[in-house]
């Protein structure tokens, strides 16, 4: 896909978030939506991602027809692993507190995992279910079409010899890279216009896949 950005194109840097529009066309054919959310392990996959992808559910039923494209991938799919982390609200047992002082690991003693409450999800926050997308469903969205990316969850660092080439969490898997993303994205008609929201530590360095 080649990006080439006019008057209506606009990056935006807010906290952890980043918004890159890529408007190449007028008139929209169809929206189309694909979240993506949660971190590589139980771990670092927080009940506050799920509370986002829940809340762009919420926000595209109010904003958005009925049988407007939304596919969800997060975190595990529907394997129905305790992969989501929370803090658990009630005292704990006795027990637990006496065993974390007496090995000195109080810190996260609440923590409990329980499996996520994401309905209608597409599959797995992984690279294979990302690349099964892009070539199924993405290389067939249709010109002036839009396409919305809204990824939640964790990011890093570029290395010491591109530091601009960030990342981002995928579940059970390493990361991906800026230039991996482009990649995926260069299966997209260079008609079709893109917006992203990255939600993530490091999201900035994804503003470079607007250049070629």
């Amino acid at each position: 896909m080649r990006i080439r950005i006019n008057r209506a194109g606009a990056v935006s840097f807010v906290g952890a978030l980043t918004l890159v529009c890529f408007a190449s066309m007028p008139a929209v054919a169809a929206d189309h939506f694909l979240t993506i959310g949660g971190g590589d392990s139980p771990t670092y996959n927080q009940v506050s991602l799920e509370k986002n992808v829940q809340f762009f559910q919420h926000l595209l039923s109010d904003v958005e027809t009925p049988d407007v494209a939304n596919e969800i991938f997060f975190s595990d799919g529907d394997a129905g692993s305790r992969d989501v982390q929370y803090v658990a609200a009630d005292k704990l047992p006795r027990v637990n507190l006496v065993l974390a002082r007496l090995f000195n690991q109080e810190e996260g003693v609440n923590l409990q995992y329980r499996p996520h409450k994401i309905p209608n999800l597409s599959g797995a926050s992984s690279r294979e279910e990302l690349r099964k997308w892009f070539d199924r469903t993405g290389a067939r969205l249709g010109e002036n079409d839009r396409l919305f990316i809204y990824f939640t969850g964790h990011g890093g660092a570029g290395g010491p010899n591109n530091a601009r080439n960030t990342n981002f969490s995928l579940w059970n898997d390493r990361s991906m890279s800026v230039v991996e993303f482009s990649g995926l994205l260069d299966k997209l008609s260079p008609k079709v216009s893109v917006v992203l929201f990255m939600v993530q530590c490091h999201s900035g360095g994804f503003a470079d896949v607007m250049f070629q």
